[in-house]
């Protein structure tokens, strides 16, 4: 029997429970099997395309898109441009390291661009084009959360140019596999107190998290495997980085101690802040 949430107007399914009182709206998507003709109130008549699901959201709301499939469909925007305050757009069918929702750029570009506030993105794997990070920014997003998402090919898994993250971008749970080939996280914007937490980096191009400049990044509980014996692979601060928290990362190439140190800070002495790094087995300080 199909039940619904007195406060909302849509079908909810066996997912009720999980939803608060007051959250917003909750929108289906399938970019396999969905049609942009269905209202995307019910699992089965998805919307097809994101930026149609999008189009349905309220900013501000609280609003859910739960996706069950995804990859490249007909009729798409690219990159599809996430406009919506407070909207969690999140893959329901993860269920392991991997998720089940793949989205590719069917040509150079993004895959998403982050154009508003409060953005939560969960549970992709995503392929960017050639010259493009997967996931990028624009218009000073703030409080952004990527979650639990696999970062395939493209040049960077995550990128951040000048006026694209405010503040409170978090990352955390999320893998970026050697396909990339500029980088895994490059952060090039006065941003403050971003968390990058908890992540795997396979062998990348390029450096493992790059910051080139913002205040107060707390950088904690990544593992790097690092794409070649080469300084700053692992983690690299910027020279108008300040307040940096970097801590318990481990990196390393190979079966044996890096030659060269993986952490490295261009910043002035004591400006950031660094503890229980681990380069191959030994604690280490930045370069």
């Amino acid at each position: 029997m199909k039940q619904f949430q007195q406060s909302q107007s849509h079908y909810m399914g066996g997912m009720g429970s999980t939803f608060w009182p007051g959250a917003g709206s909750v929108f289906y998507l399938d970019g396999v099997a969905g049609l942009n003709a269905n209202n995307g109130l019910t699992p089965d008549a998805p919307k097809l395309t994101l930026t149609a699901a999008l189009a349905l959201c309220t900013n501000d709301a609280d609003d859910y898109i739960l996706v069950k499939d995804y990859w490249q469909p007909a009729g798409e925007t690219w990159p599809v441009v996430v406009n919506k305050s407070k909207v969690h757009i999140v893959c329901v069918r993860s269920g392991s390291y991997r998720p089940w929702a793949a989205a590719a750029a069917p040509a150079d570009t993004a895959v998403l661009s982050i154009a508003a506030n409060d953005v939560r993105i969960d549970g992709f794997y995503f392929d960017a084009g050639a010259t493009h990070g997967a996931i990028e920014f624009s218009g000073n997003a703030a409080r952004v959360g990527i979650y639990n998402c696999y970062f395939g090919t493209g040049a960077y898994g995550i990128l951040d140019e000048a006026g694209g993250v405010e503040m409170g971008l978090e990352i955390a749970g999320c893998y970026f596999q050697q396909s990339l080939t500029a980088g895994g996280i490059y952060l090039n914007d006065d941003g403050a107190f971003n968390r990058i937490h908890d992540n795997v980096f396979d062998q990348i191009a390029g450096e493992a998290i790059n910051v080139a400049t913002g205040g107060a990044p707390q950088i904690y509980n990544n593992l790097i495997a690092c794409g070649a014996d080469t300084e700053g692979l692992g983690i690299t601060l910027g020279a108008a980085v300040y307040r940096a928290l970097v801590m318990n990362n481990s990196a390393n190439f190979g079966n044996a101690d890096m030659v060269a140190n993986p952490f490295q800070d261009d910043a002035a002495e004591d400006v950031n802040h660094w503890a229980n790094n681990m380069w191959g087995i030994t604690l280490a300080h930045p370069a």
